[in-house]
């Protein structure tokens, strides 16, 4: 065994046995033995990461990115704002992807494999409400503030522009320095499903930052 191969295989050993040790993973593991080689290949990736704020192209508002990964679970916020400088006063709607993820580090660039399994839409303020009602957004017909419309099974439409669950989406991904996360271009507009499809190039100007 190379000394590369016993270096993997202790990190692995080690995040194996802090699974086991929290309780095989509680919320952070579905599966504890991926959720250890997620630790062990990148454990740098295991935080809370937010995008820049941003424009939306579905409530016609800004939206800030929100990922959190943790063992071999994560989930996606996108956090949509009623006014365009993201203002924490002004959250409109939040939409919340959750599932399982994967990472491979022995492939250039790092490959990053999302399992989306649970989509769940808020409305947040009356604008963000008032928006939703009038379209009855996503075959929901009325919406109240704060509570959770769990939309997991909607088909995508006119009225509901989003990337319907269960789906995978194939990524990449790079960690620079201790706080710049940046995965590949091209997510916004349409994620990866087949492994032809995965992006080449990141998204540089599109980064998160550990928050």
């Amino acid at each position: 065994m190379t000394p590369k191969s016993r270096n993997y295989l202790s990190r692995l050993t080690m995040a194996f046995l802090g699974l086991l040790v929290s309780g095989c993973g509680g919320a952070g593991a579905k599966d504890p033995v991926q959720a250890a080689k997620n630790e062990a290949n990148a454990p740098q990736l295991t935080d809370h990461w937010e995008s820049n704020c941003i424009k939306s192209k579905v409530l016609d508002a800004s939206l800030r990115i929100n990922y959190d990964f943790g063992g071999d679970i994560f989930k996606e916020t996108q956090v949509y704002f009623s006014e365009e400088d993201c203002r924490l006063d002004a959250v409109a709607a939040t939409l919340e992807y959750s599932g399982t993820f994967k990472v491979y580090t022995n492939s250039s660039p790092n490959q990053l494999d999302f399992d989306y399994t649970q989509a769940l839409l808020t409305a947040k303020n009356e604008r963000g409400r008032s928006l939703l009602d009038d379209l009855d957004f996503c075959g929901v017909e009325v919406w109240t503030i704060n509570e959770v419309q769990n939309i997991t099974t909607r088909e995508r439409s006119l009225k509901c522009p989003i990337k319907g669950t269960p789906h995978a989406r194939l990524d990449i991904f790079r960690v620079i320095g201790d706080n710049r996360l940046e995965m590949g271009s091209g997510y916004i507009e349409k994620a990866a499903d087949q492994p032809a499809e995965r992006p080449s190039e990141f998204a540089a100007d599109a980064p998160f930052f550990k928050k």
